[in-house]
């Protein structure tokens, strides 16, 4: 079936029947080298995974559960906020290339500034 890593995940409940999940959940979005980690530990690491999907199972009735949780840690807000800024410059390099009157496009001329894409 293949590797996986194990995180720890308290509080969650079987969508089933209610009763309370497991603690051990499986993913297949990080490593996949058999590590365990707390769900900080597992989004701090991997701070480039925005959702992770984990699966798990019920105490009680021994369902199967998938669960999907956004990451809200800081390493990936920052990560986030890294890749936005990088996109930006990269849009902004390439329409000034075809402008090059242009410095930004706070400065552009009203045909870009109504159409950004308009060559």
């Amino acid at each position: 079936m293949g590797l996986f890593d194990t995180v720890t995940i308290s509080g969650l409940f079987c969508y089933h029947c209610g009763a309370p999940a497991g603690e051990e959940w499986q993913t297949k979005d990080g490593d996949c080298l058999l590590d365990s980690y707390t769900l900080e530990e597992f989004f701090t690491k991997n701070h480039d995974v925005y959702t992770a999907s984990f699966s798990g199972d019920c105490t009680l009735c021994n369902a199967w559960l998938r669960i999907g949780l956004p990451n809200e840690t800081e390493a990936s807000r920052l990560y986030q906020d890294f890749e936005r800024k990088k996109w930006e410059s990269r849009y902004r390099s390439e329409a000034a290339a075809e402008h090059p009157n242009h410095k930004g496009y706070e400065v552009w001329c009203e045909k870009c500034k109504s159409d950004p894409g308009a060559g």
